[in-house]
């Protein structure tokens, strides 16, 4: 059951100064903000979390490392000549 719309008729009530108006209005304002995603609101989470991480395993590595260089003393071997054996 579909009802015929008359689409001249619409046309004619229609006021296009009116429209004209607002569409000059729309143009002239800002476009609204673009939302932030749940990616953006993480993205300084994700960095603060990365450069964290970096600094651990730089640690660890210097930890390792000091471990390494105690226990070659300690066995009155140098890191050089461990290397060559």
């Amino acid at each position: 059951m579909s009802t015929h719309i008359d689409y001249t008729q619409i046309a004619a009530k229609l006021d296009y100064a009116a429209v004209e108006k607002k569409l000059e209005q729309l143009a002239q304002r800002e476009p609204p903000r673009k939302r932030k995603t749940a990616v953006d609101v993480l993205e300084p989470l994700r960095e603060r979390l990365l450069a964290w991480t970096l600094k651990r395993i730089r640690w660890l590595k210097r930890l390792q490392a000091r471990s390494r260089h105690a226990a070659c003393e300690r066995a009155s071997v140098t890191p050089v000549t461990r290397l060559l054996r």
